[in-house]
């Protein structure tokens, strides 16, 4: 597959604000590779309808990534996509039924 770059046009602490943008890009073709604060690498792709989730997760440099987050999400049908800067990690589905992981988005 192809790769493309994009300019990041939303902060990474604007966690609706990536997800819209995520979403949007999918919707285009352009499926997230590797999402970094300047610049973000995507793999061209079939348009298509994708839901992004971020989740807001700290972690030491010694650390997994967190298991059990990780089966959570697959349980709901997500995937998980990649990791910014050890503070964030980004899930996807393509599935337009599959639940939100958090029930209660504004306390999230």
């Amino acid at each position: 597959m192809k790769r493309v770059y994009k300019l990041t046009p939303v902060s990474q602490y604007d966690i609706a604000g990536m997800e819209s943008w995520l979403q949007d890009m999918a919707a285009r073709g352009l499926h997230l590779k590797k999402f970094r604060p300047l610049f973000c690498t995507f793999e061209k792709g079939p348009a298509a309808p994708m839901r992004y989730r971020v989740e807001p997760h700290l972690r030491a440099l010694d650390e997994d990534l967190p298991q059990q987050m990780l089966e959570l999400y697959e349980d709901f049908g997500w995937e998980f996509a990649d990791e910014v800067n050890r503070t964030q990690l980004i899930f996807r589905t393509a599935d337009p039924n599959a639940p939100e992981p958090h029930t209660d988005p504004e306390l999230q």
